[in-house]
């Protein structure tokens, strides 16, 4: 069977109740990976949780690639408390993944790339926010 990951910086579980995008789209996309025939092994929650996951994971040569969704936070601030325990986690796992298996990557909330984002979160905030946004942006391409 084939195989790939979905990554996801957030909590999700499958609940069908939830209308919010962040949780929606990834269950969509799980169910529609695996109507084309994929098994799906899906790495969310904590920046602990994700390393461990895809540590794991990625030990399976049948793994063809890793699609990631990114949130509208910096992955290294989704945990629930935004605390970066790990700032560099996802992208040392993204490096990681990128040896072995290819990776596609939703971006979405791309907010931050617009003038009117200093102005609503001030200039300290914006500078920190841009500078983890392209440090993540440029470690996926």
């Amino acid at each position: 069977m084939k195989k790939m990951i979905l990554y996801q910086p957030l909590y999700i579980d499958n609940r069908t109740d939830s209308n919010s995008g962040t949780l929606v789209r990834p269950i969509q996309m799980k169910r529609a990976f695996e109507s084309i025939g994929y098994h799906v092994i899906s790495i969310n929650g904590s920046t602990k949780h994700r390393k461990a996951m895809l540590h794991d994971a990625l030990k399976d040569p049948e793994l063809e690639f890793m699609y990631i969704e990114s949130a509208n936070v910096p992955m290294c601030l989704s945990n629930k408390d935004h605390i970066p325990v790990a700032p560099f986690s996802d992208i040392n796992n993204f490096i990681l993944a990128k040896k072995t298996i290819g990776l596609g990557l939703f971006y979405r909330d791309a907010f931050w790339r617009y003038p009117s984002f200093t102005a609503e979160v001030g200039i300290l905030k914006s500078l920190v926010l841009k500078s983890l946004f392209y440090i993540e942006f440029c470690c996926l391409k």
